[in-house]
Formats: C-alpha cells, structure tokens, sequence
C-alpha cells in the first residue's frame, strides 16, 4: 500500500501540473474552438477521479467527479465556457490541490497529513 500511497501522490502531482495550465488556457466556447482541450480536461480529471477512489481518497475523488460532470455539460454543450466555468474549475483544482497536500503531510499548518480516507478538519 505504501508503495500504490507514493504512486499516487506523484500523479496527482502531475495531473495537477497538467490541469492548471488547461484550466487557465480554457477559452470561452471551448468545445466550438478548442473541443480537445475540453476533452483533455476531462480525461485528467476521470483519471484523477478513477485512482483516487482506487485508494479511498473518497473526497478528493468526489470533487474531480463534481468537475467532470461540469465538463460533460460542456462536452454536451448544455453549458458554454465563460468566467463561471473557469472559476469553479479553478476553485475545484485548488480544493484538489490543498486535499493533496493534507494527504501527504505537506500542509503547513500541522503537517501531519491525513489517514486514508480521512476529511480534512
């Protein structure tokens, strides 16, 4: 497990790396010009989602499953990219990130980390 713990933490690490630029390149009406960042997008974040769950970071799971649901919106163009959509992908990505840092003692508040499947205070 300690092994699958260190894994993970160097995907999300990279996913994340990857995410934000997406996050703040997404022009408004992405999926009329800009469909494969769209698509992008939303493949980090299933993956995110898929290896979170796998290892019971439930929380940090649910929050990437939140922003792939606004994505498929997007995808499905019930929702156009604008302003809201990038601040609440935004916001999403940075709950992520600091969940993260909790996991892995890098908070520097306490820095003493999470549990498995523990929510932050």
């Amino acid at each position: 497990m300690v092994v699958a713990l260190a894994a993970f933490e160097e995907e999300l690490a990279d996913r994340l790396g990857r995410l934000r630029p997406l996050v703040d390149h997404l022009p408004d009406n992405a999926m009329g010009t800009h469909p494969k960042m769209v698509h992008d997008l939303f493949r980090e974040l299933h993956s995110l989602k898929g290896a979170a769950n796998l290892l019971g970071f439930h929380l940090l799971g649910g929050i990437a499953h939140r922003l792939e649901d606004l994505l498929a919106k997007v995808r499905d163009r019930e929702v156009t990219v604008d302003g809201a959509v990038r601040s609440a992908l935004r916001t999403g990505v940075d709950q992520i990130e600091r969940l993260g840092e909790s996991l892995y003692g890098q908070e520097e508040d306490d820095g003493e980390g999470l549990a498995q499947g523990d929510e932050p205070p």
